[in-house]
């Protein structure tokens, strides 16, 4: 879906928001984790060039399980 919004000219830029903390109940009962495991909330946003939200993806997963990268160009 972004190549092709970016195929009609938009520029497109992310933000990624990133925290650790414990679970609620729910969290719990659907990860099947323990309240003493931390999860790492990722909020993801992406912007046109007009600052203009585009999409929204949350992702709620269990810290021990997962690592999380990032490559990041420089900028110009």
């Amino acid at each position: 879906m972004l190549t092709r919004i970016e195929e009609l000219g938009y520029s497109l830029r992310f933000e990624d928001v990133v925290t650790c903390r414990l679970p609620n109940k729910r969290e719990q009962e659907i990860l099947q984790i323990d309240e003493t495991q931390a999860v790492i909330d990722v909020w993801r946003r992406c912007y046109d060039q007009d600052d203009r939200i585009l999409e929204v993806t949350r992702r709620i997963i269990v810290g021990g399980r997962h690592e999380l990268v990032y490559h990041y160009d420089r900028q110009t």
